[in-house]
């Protein structure tokens, strides 16, 4: 195991690569990047906690991970956060059945619906559920919508705003989200 300083905010390119006794890896807050390959070919990595303050996620940053069965990923909207292919050459070969990805409460559907983590077979909820009160729940829907807008884009045909402040589209039935 390795315990990365709160002084670092990026994790370089291959910065871990061919790490091979490296089993677990707790990655702190302060981090903002994995850049390309970080854990390229950590053949003895079990298990990751990549945090909600990660922005971006390089590829290939599994690659050649073969021992990989946890993955906890804090990030509460994975829209917002660049990933590229996480798994590289191997990612067809990637053993997404033996593999769990842990995921904050709440967000178990974006990410069953997200090109690179939704291949899991097992997407778990990260610890306790958290109640919010229904203005909370509201505010999350419609910050999720908004930020996954582009997603959904293909399937509308011409956006307007209406004088209320709602995005529609011009089709029936009415979708409307709130800007």
């Amino acid at each position: 195991s390795i315990d990365i300083p709160n002084s670092v905010t990026k994790i370089g390119v291959l910065a871990f690569g061919r790490c091979i006794s490296l089993e677990n890896i707790y990655i702190p807050n302060s981090v903002t990047e994995i850049n390309s390959g970080a854990f390229y070919e950590c053949t003895s990595l079990e298990n990751i906690y990549i945090p909600n303050s990660v922005t971006k996620i390089g590829e290939r940053i599994f690659e050649g991970c073969k021992s990989l069965r946890e993955i906890h990923i804090s990030v509460l909207s994975i829209s917002r956060c660049y990933i590229d292919n996480i798994f590289g050459e191997d990612s067809e070969s990637f053993d997404y059945d033996n593999c769990v990805l842990y995921v904050p409460s709440g967000t178990r559907w974006e990410y069953r619906h997200h090109p690179v983590f939704g291949k899991f077979k097992n997407i778990e909820i990260e610890g306790n559920i958290t109640n919010i009160t229904l203005e909370e729940y509201k505010k999350k829907a419609q910050e999720y919508l908004i930020n996954n807008f582009q997603y959904y884009q293909d399937y509308l045909t011409r956006i307007q705003e209406d004088s209320e402040g709602f995005w529609k589209d011009s089709w029936k039935p009415e979708i409307m989200v709130q800007a």
